[in-house]
């Protein structure tokens, strides 16, 4: 960090940024492409009865199946989002390792379903979670970074003061 300005480098956060966006698509690629060798895409394998399975599945859609057959859509859109995400790392990432890093689960998440959309024309799901009948709609590596992603810019939201606050209280 700097002491003129409170906030860490550009490149310094900039590669954190991209180590995590890196670390997320390695990971997702590399179970991805181990389910679907090893996993039976008929049977679903107990890791913890009664609550994780792994099972193969694909989804053309977005979460919970939206948008089925959308392909070109969620390409477009992934692209437009990943765009959006490094120019908030670029303009705001050096303030906060937390923002930083949610950025970097986003971007990589974001990364591997892109992946999957334009290789495979659809998304390769693997993870089964479910208690009793209900069953959580099967998802992925990339699809946990981005919800965690998601998770880390929210608490980062709540932990900034309102921009009135801010102002007011540097006066004091």
């Amino acid at each position: 960090m700097t002491a003129e300005t409170g906030r860490a480098p550009v490149w310094r956060m900039l590669a954190v940024f991209l180590a995590i966006a890196a670390a997320v698509l390695f990971c997702d690629l590399a179970t991805k492409w181990a389910a679907f060798k090893y996993l039976d895409p008929d049977l679903r394998y107990p890791v913890i009865p009664g609550l994780f399975n792994l099972t193969r599945s694909e989804n053309t859609g977005a979460v919970f199946g939206i948008g089925k057959g959308q392909r070109e859509f969620f390409i477009v859109f992934s692209f437009a989002a990943l765009i959006g995400i490094s120019w908030a790392q670029w303009a705001h990432g050096r303030s906060s390792l937390l923002l930083t890093c949610g950025l970097g689960l986003l971007a990589g998440g974001a990364l591997g379903n892109l992946y999957d959309r334009i290789a495979f024309g659809k998304v390769r799901d693997f993870i089964d979670v479910y208690w009793g009948e209900w069953h959580w709609p099967t998802f992925n590596v990339a699809d946990t970074a981005i919800v965690v992603g998601c998770g880390l810019l929210l608490l980062y939201s709540l932990r900034m003061p309102p921009k009135g606050k801010a102002a007011s209280s540097s006066r004091s």
